[in-house]
């Protein structure tokens, strides 16, 4: 796939959000990948990353789109895990 990115998806009945990354091309997304986990979720089998990967993509992200880094504080007040 060409492009890389981030987007996100919301589920406007129950508020549930989820954000869809398109792996880049380096040695820590293909790492990434390959430690997600196998979860049900609402009955739909689905492997997610973990919640330290999950972190550091955005501080990845963030970095990159923005220019500059955002603090742990703030990243955990935007990261919530399920599982």
């Amino acid at each position: 796939m060409a492009a890389e990115g981030l987007f996100n998806m919301m589920h406007l009945e129950s508020g549930i959000k989820v954000d869809l990354i398109i792996r880049r091309s380096d040695e820590f997304r293909r790492v990434e990948v390959e430690r997600r986990t196998a979860v049900n979720l609402a009955n739909i089998q689905t492997r997610i990353v973990s919640r330290e990967d999950l972190k550091l993509s955005k501080l990845v992200w963030a970095r990159r789109v923005h220019g500059q880094a955002i603090s742990a504080a703030a990243l955990e007040a935007r990261t919530e895990y399920v599982g």
